[in-house]
Parts: structure tokens; C-alpha cells; sequence
């Protein structure tokens, strides 16, 4: 079994886990550009990743003052 944590640059984490005997992995929480790095520490691990999870929906927040 392996667990692996990547902070993110919005202060946020994501998590690589999986079973390297049985070869399987999960990405959870993944940001867009940081595929390599979960790629990468998969196959490290001796593992191919068989599910990606989203455990929440990350808003992009744009403020404007009114006219």
C-alpha cells in the first residue's frame, strides 16, 4: 500500500494511493497540470492509475465592483 500527498499552488492537496501488489492506483483531487506528477509516482510505485476522484468542485471566483 502507498499514500502520497502533492500541495498544490492553490493551497489546496491532492493524494496519489493505491496497492502497488496488485498494480492499481487512485488520484484524488487532481489539479489540471499536475498529471505528470501523479503519472510519474505511479509508475514509481509499480501501479497504473484506475480511478481519479473529484471530492469537490473548485470555483473560480471573479469579483467586480459595480458600474
Amino acid at each position: 500500500m502507498f499514500f502520497k500527498q502533492l500541495p498544490t499552488r492553490d493551497a489546496s492537496l491532492s493524494y496519489l494511493f493505491g496497492c502497488a501488489g496488485l498494480g492499481k492506483a487512485v488520484a484524488v483531487d487532481v489539479v489540471a497540470g499536475d498529471e505528470d506528477w501523479f503519472v510519474e509516482h505511479a509508475d514509481q510505485a509499480g501501479a497504473r492509475i484506475t480511478h481519479v476522484i473529484d471530492t469537490h468542485v473548485h470555483a473560480v471566483v471573479r469579483q467586480q465592483s459595480p458600474p
